[in-house]
């Protein structure tokens, strides 16, 4: 049975896979776990830069009683939102606002 990896260490087999070139299977071949578990750790590498890269705090608000606009704030920028607006294109917005803050 394989030993259990810190955090540390499945990042570190990752990065030494990725720099390899080479197959998960051949990668793991000579080492003591599975395929399956070098795949499971990129994936778990992926999700979490994922996650670094999501912003921590967006404020909402409305606008106004009388509006049905919305106010998001990131940071210290502030974007009026009205009906019918692009949610990809909001997203992308805020993603970059936050990569700025």
């Amino acid at each position: 049975m394989a030993r259990a990896r810190s955090k540390n260490e499945r990042l570190r087999e990752v990065e030494l896979w990725h720099a390899s070139g080479e197959s998960a299977l051949h990668f793991s071949g000579s080492r003591d776990y599975s395929d399956s578990s070098l795949e499971r750790w990129a994936a778990g590498v992926r999700r979490e830069e994922a996650e670094a890269n999501e912003p921590r705090f967006v404020r909402l608000e409305v606008a106004s009683e009388e509006s049905s606009a919305l106010v998001v704030e990131v940071g210290s920028a502030r974007l009026l939102v009205g009906p019918g607006f692009d949610r990809q294109l909001l997203r992308d917005v805020v993603a970059a606002l936050a990569e700025q803050t």
